[in-house]
């Protein structure tokens, strides 16, 4: 009877299997599958490039341009950057400052006319002299700051010698980030502090 029972048992679970079976899908291993090529804004996505070496898609891929896009600019920066032109083109007229670009000591030339302008005050007397401060925004070391600053003041009384103002009637100092002329921490501020100013007195 036992017997009976685990050969009816035997033959119920061939049964299942085969019925099984018969619900599964096969997909042959040769076959392969579309892929599928997704953008985001214009970009492919790097997951979606990995095409099999016999895909059609891989070289329709390989011959897409890159993307290419136009350097995004703030509105708030362009205009600060505005103000700051502004500010600077009319120091150039009639201030006495010149300004600088970051990190940079090179004299812009609209500062060329201010510089003139006081090498000819200085060849009119032998009686004045002229101190030459050079300063720098708040970005970097204060050590930096300090021997940029000089480089700025020490570029300005180069100049001065070059239109013929003697050397012994000038001073360069720096004041590196010290004594800054706006206290605040933006790219106007930073702009306006990126000077040389030119005090002439008499001796």
């Amino acid at each position: 009877m036992k017997k009976l029972q685990v050969w009816r048992a035997g033959w119920a679970i061939v049964a299942v299997t085969a019925a099984l079976a018969g619900c599964a899908t096969r997909v042959p291993l040769d076959v392969e599958a579309p892929l599928e090529v997704r953008t985001v804004q214009g970009e492919l996505l790097p997951s979606d490039l990995q095409a099999a070496p016999s895909d059609p898609l891989g070289s329709a891929i390989a011959s897409l341009a890159p993307v290419t896009r136009p350097p995004r600019t703030h509105p708030d920066h362009a205009a600060t950057d505005a103000v700051a032109a502004n500010e600077q083109a009319a120091a150039a007229v009639s201030g006495n400052k010149v300004y600088f670009d970051f990190d940079s000591f090179d004299i812009r030339d609209e500062f060329r006319p201010l510089i003139g302008r006081y090498a000819g005050q200085m060849l009119a007397s032998t009686k004045r002299v002229l101190v030459v401060e050079g300063y720098a925004d708040e970005r970097g070391s204060r050590e930096y700051n300090l021997a940029l600053g000089q480089k700025r003041a020490g570029a300005v009384l180069q100049a001065l010698q070059a239109q013929g103002v003697p050397r012994q009637r000038m001073e360069a100092i720096s004041w590196g980030e010290e004594r800054p002329a706006d206290p605040g921490h933006n790219e106007v501020a930073w702009a306006r502090n990126r000077r040389a100013e030119l005090k002439m007195r008499s001796r």
